[in-house]
């Protein structure tokens, strides 16, 4: 259950998220006598509070839930978004980097209402953009209170007919020297060693190499191309890719560690999103239900399982070699399945580099971020 639950957060862009995202190229011109400041929040009936750390047109918004803390980065000459997360102690539990806006969206640039607010004793003036979306039926508009010298107080998310489904005003701020390692991003989350540590892992006999490719037809006759998924495996990594109506998803996991890599690119060779997670185990048969039913595919037996037992609506039922192999598959949604085979099999020698993240997607330069040359 909690591989879909990972997998539907993946795949599904929220509009709430999605706008979020879009705020730092909304907001208009920060003023030139803008102060550094740290401001606090309480949102979502007091449920999470937001803490924002501004210095140099760069901010830090540290969101404190009961799971953890998720601090988001960002700087207001350029779009690139980077968030990293904390479920306990110091040890980061989960990195994204978002270049730019959700894809199939668009933000107008702000423009001033002609209202005004006082809050905290400060007078702040409202904003306004509008977002939107092929997605959406009809905009979305964000409402930004900004004092003189730049300080957000308040922000709302307003509906179709102007009403509100989110807002949040500050309970504090205070306007002082904030340091530049309050706003910048932890350098150690941008190295490879940090997620994965620097040895291949160990295991008393590790899996064989393998390379797997299921092609699925086009979804409606005359849309271009259906999709394609090819798998490889190198202990202690494992590739997947998976190409669909132009936008490509790549996972890299290291199992070893339990490490999941998640890019995404759509149109063009850039990637546009990275994903990094800890504690994701791969899907695996230990809490499947065997079916009792085995196939022969390319020569080999595999078995199949339902590996996700007691799921309503849904499912997945794969069949699988004795090492794990997935060579049918049948995704099950609303009583409804489609059983595809794996069009390619080999069991053959399969280079690290070819399973493993690539070498520069840590790297500032990649995605923008100032602070270091262009990748190599």
């Amino acid at each position: 259950m909690r591989v879909v639950a990972i997998l539907l957060m993946l795949l599904v862009a929220p509009a709430e998220r999605a706008m979020a995202e879009a705020r730092p190229v909304s907001l208009p011109k920060e003023p030139a006598a803008a102060v550094d400041y740290v401001a606090r929040f309480s949102e979502r009936l007091g449920r999470e509070t937001r803490v924002v750390y501004h210095r140099d047109g760069k901010t830090r918004v540290d969101t404190v839930r009961e799971g953890g803390i998720e601090s988001t980065y960002r700087d207001r000459r350029h779009t690139t978004v980077v968030v990293v997360s904390r479920k306990g102690g110091t040890r980061s539990h989960s990195l994204q980097i978002r270049r730019g806006i959700e894809p199939g969206y668009s933000v107008s640039d702000a423009v001033p209402t002609g209202k005004s607010e006082s809050l905290l004793g400060d007078r702040c003036d409202v904003w306004s953009t509008a977002t939107k979306s092929r997605y959406l039926a009809q905009p979305f508009s964000t409402e930004n209170c900004l004092t003189a010298d730049g300080i957000e107080l308040g922000y709302r998310l307003l509906g179709t007919a102007g009403s509100v489904i989110i807002s949040s005003e500050a309970i504090a701020v205070e306007r002082r020297s904030v340091d530049p390692a309050e706003v910048e991003i932890p350098a150690e989350v941008l190295e490879l060693g940090y997620w994965t540590g620097n040895d291949s892992g160990t295991m008393e006999r590790a899996p064989a190499d393998f390379e797997t490719t299921f092609l699925w037809p086009a979804v409606e006759p005359g849309r271009p191309g259906g999709k394609k998924k090819t798998t490889r495996r190198h202990f202690p990594w494992s590739f997947q890719r998976t190409t669909s109506l132009g936008e490509r998803d790549f996972v890299f996991h290291n199992l070893a560690r339990d490490i999941v890599f998640r890019l995404n690119t759509k149109d063009d060779s850039t990637y546009r999103h990275l994903l990094i997670v800890r504690d994701s185990p791969p899907i695996s048969t230990e809490h499947a239900a065997p079916l009792d039913r085995s196939d022969v595919v390319h020569g080999e037996r595999c078995d199949w399982y339902d590996m996700h037992p007691g799921m309503m609506d849904a499912g997945l039922n794969q069949c699988r070699t004795h090492d794990g192999i997935v060579l049918k598959e049948t995704l099950i949604v609303r009583a409804y399945g489609e059983t595809v085979e794996a069009a390619r099999f080999q069991r053959r020698t399969v280079d690290l580099s070819q399973v493993m993240p690539p070498p520069y997607i840590l790297t500032r330069g990649y995605w923008g971020l100032p602070g270091a040359g262009r990748p190599q």
